[in-house]
């Protein structure tokens, strides 16, 4: 089989045709050179004329780094992102049985919260906000001399968040009467109906028109850094066994329309539906404290705090600060109900007590993710006068 050579022009190397081929070795090199120098010159006034090849390279590269970069870039803002998801800091007061018009130490106790604050996400009062027989009207006087007049500072401007206690039920300890008198202060365009003794006026919402800050509500729910912490508001009234026979128990709103049966499973129900992190109940009366008054409360919610792991319950009532805990249980106990006027409340002793302190204050936290520090403030010290962790 025969082989049929490819044309000679095939394989013939391009030549400067400038140069002669029989011309001196050296002329040559001086023409070759010239040529190059020529051609740089002309790439140089017109880069398109590069070489296409390198200028692809260049270009696949500077795409791959700026792509790298990007991907960096996105991975530190998810993280970032991420990071503020799960860490938080909430950071709140806690104070109890308060509205006195301002005397009974209840000046000097809003004082030494306006100093103490930093930062303040809210603040939750744990009930019998206003003596002696709550308020009688949306218009009632006493919401301004007792709260609007009286947290004034500004580092109190924030949210409060809170319950109602015996005294906002419109507790009136009549004897020989057998009916609940017309309140003397209502104003001179209400009906009747619109001015009367119990809880009505303090869960009105216009209550909010007054100072923006208030809210209260029977029993519900606060969700907060993005559903990681849960505060549980409850009425612990309606438990107290006493309060069903008062004369004041037939009040408009008041505890003989309640049940406290039906607050228990409401509770019950939120608590198992929780997927928080955190959770934290909020009532007025004990479950725990130095006197142990009102053991139907305890035989009633105590359960709820270990099954569902309550952490801390907050709470009022007795008229000074403690702290109570047992070891091995789920839940930190603290009562702060020195918001005011403050008695003969027992002799600090007691089971699980581990702090009590018998004078005016108020109780301050800080929330983390893996910890909620609770400070507990006297109206006579600037520092805390006792500081626990609860941990998870």
């Amino acid at each position: 089989m025969s082989v049929t050579k490819p044309p000679e022009h095939e394989f013939e190397l391009v030549r400067n045709t400038s140069v002669p081929p029989d011309a001196p070795k050296g002329d040559i090199e001086s023409a070759h050179l010239r040529e190059g120098l020529e051609t740089s010159a002309a790439v140089a006034n017109n880069p398109w004329q590069a070489p296409q090849r390198s200028w692809r390279y260049t270009a696949c590269a500077a795409s791959l780094g700026l792509i790298i970069l990007a991907l960096i870039l996105a991975l530190c803002f998810t993280q970032m992102v991420s990071w503020k998801q799960k860490y938080y800091e909430i950071s709140f007061q806690v104070v109890g049985d308060w509205g006195r018009d301002g005397l009974d130490n209840q000046t000097l106790v809003a004082a030494a919260m306006g100093k103490a604050a930093r930062d303040l996400d809210f603040i939750i009062s744990t009930g019998d906000n206003f003596y002696e027989v709550g308020l009688t009207s949306v218009q009632d006087p006493q919401f301004k001399t007792s709260f609007m007049d009286v947290y004034t500072a500004s580092t109190l401007q924030v949210q409060w968040h809170g319950v109602l206690g015996n005294h906002d039920y419109g507790e009136l300890w009549l004897e020989n009467q057998t009916g609940i008198p017309q309140p003397s202060n209502c104003p001179n365009t209400y009906r009747d109906t619109e001015c009367s003794y119990g809880p009505l006026a303090q869960l009105d919402q216009r209550l909010a028109d007054r100072d923006w800050r208030w809210h209260l509500e029977r029993s519900y729910t606060l969700s907060l850094a993005n559903g990681h912490v849960e505060l549980f508001f409850i009425d612990t009234s309606p438990f107290v066994e006493d309060y069903q026979t008062a004369v004041w128990s037939v009040n408009e709103g008041g505890i003989l329309q309640q049940s406290w049966q039906a607050n228990m499973k409401e509770l019950e129900v939120r608590l198992a539906r929780s997927k928080a992190k955190w959770k934290i109940v909020i009532g007025h009366h004990p479950i725990k404290s130095q006197l142990q008054e009102f053991p139907e409360v305890g035989m009633a919610l105590g359960p709820l705090m270990e099954e569902y792991g309550v952490q801390a319950y907050f709470c009022g009532h007795e008229h000074n600060l403690q702290y109570l805990h047992k070891e091995g249980e789920p839940t930190h106990y603290v009562v702060s109900g020195g918001g005011s006027q403050v008695g003969n409340y027992g002799n600090g002793t007691g089971p699980d007590l581990l702090m009590f302190h018998p004078g005016s204050g108020f109780v301050q936290c800080l929330l983390t993710p893996k910890q909620l520090r609770v400070d507990f403030m006297s109206i006579n010290e600037e520092q805390p006068i006792f500081r626990t962790h609860v941990n998870v």
